[in-house]
């Protein structure tokens, strides 16, 4: 997706006019911003300007910044294998901890399978009343 149509998409939700009174902008650059390169805009978006900003200084703190300002974090791409595997093991260890594995003991010449109602009606069915049916 192309950083105008990401704008185009930010705009539609509050609209051109609005977002150029917060901004103290005139409406016509909100708009050329919205055009992209094919409506014959000259005027550079700012996601193009932090785009190029990161590319000239190599640093990519402003990513960092920027995501941090809604509560994020930038990762790289080749970042991501390590870190989902750290959540999954974050997350598995969380379910671990919070619903503790029950062991069921069988006794013996008990039958296995089947339900473990204790409630049988004849025919097979659970007869608790609590039991959803």
């Amino acid at each position: 997706m192309k950083s105008y149509e990401v704008l185009r998409r930010a705009f539609k939700k509050k609209g051109c006019k609005a977002v150029a009174e917060e901004l103290n902008l005139s409406h016509s650059l909100i708009l050329q911003w919205s055009r992209g390169q094919n409506g014959q805009s000259e005027a550079l978006n700012p996601l193009d300007r932090v785009a190029v900003l990161t590319q000239v200084t190599g640093d990519e703190s402003l990513l960092d910044w920027l995501c941090a300002q809604r509560g994020g974090r930038f990762v790289r791409e080749s970042e991501m294998p390590s870190l989902l595997r750290r959540w999954v093991d974050q997350i598995k260890a969380e379910l671990e901890w919070l619903m503790p594995a029950r062991i069921q003991s069988r006794k013996p010449g008990e039958e296995s399978g089947g339900s473990r109602c204790r409630y049988r009606l004849a025919g097979g069915r659970c007869g608790n009343p609590h039991a959803r049916i």
